[in-house]
């Protein structure tokens, strides 16, 4: 009975070894750094850094961001892209974000947002989504929910 034991334990240790390895949530912290730098037709082109935080001790990789782009409940643009930004290990680290945002889809209530864009002189934008991330073999998704001022 013994002997049949025995070569389960590497196994399980190995399992165990891999449960406890499992690497902490790397942390969104915020939209940072939004500029308007120009327009394309109907579309203002806005850059922007999405800032996380990886309190992990070994270092990762950025996949993919899939963010939605939402002004007054309305999707004005969307961020679907491949990266391969290199996440430090427990630092700060940014991502780089370029979205173009539909202006038709600002304009349907152009009177009242004309208004309040002229007033305040800057966009509410609503960012919602996720950040694909793997570290030690392990992906998994950092969910983005954020509203940041734009100053136009």
């Amino acid at each position: 009975m013994h002997k049949n034991i025995i070569p389960i334990l590497p196994v399980l240790f190995i399992c165990i070894l891999c449960i406890s390895c499992r690497p902490e949530q790397v942390e969104f912290i915020k939209i940072d750094n939004a500029v308007v730098i120009g327009s394309e037709g109907h579309f203002v082109v806005v850059e922007a850094d999405a800032i996380l935080f990886n309190p992990n001790k070994t270092n990762g990789r950025v996949k993919t961001v899939d963010i939605a782009v939402f002004f007054k409940e309305q999707k004005v643009a969307h961020v679907n892209e491949s990266a391969t930004v290199k996440v430090r290990a427990e630092k700060e680290f940014s991502i780089p974000l370029r979205m173009k945002l539909d202006m038709n889809k600002i304009q349907e209530n152009w009177l009242n947002n004309l208004v309040a864009i002229l007033r305040d002189k800057s966009v509410e934008l609503h960012f919602t989504g996720y950040i694909r991330i793997k570290i030690l073999g392990v992906g998994y998704n950092v969910p983005v929910d954020y509203t940041e001022k734009i100053k136009l």
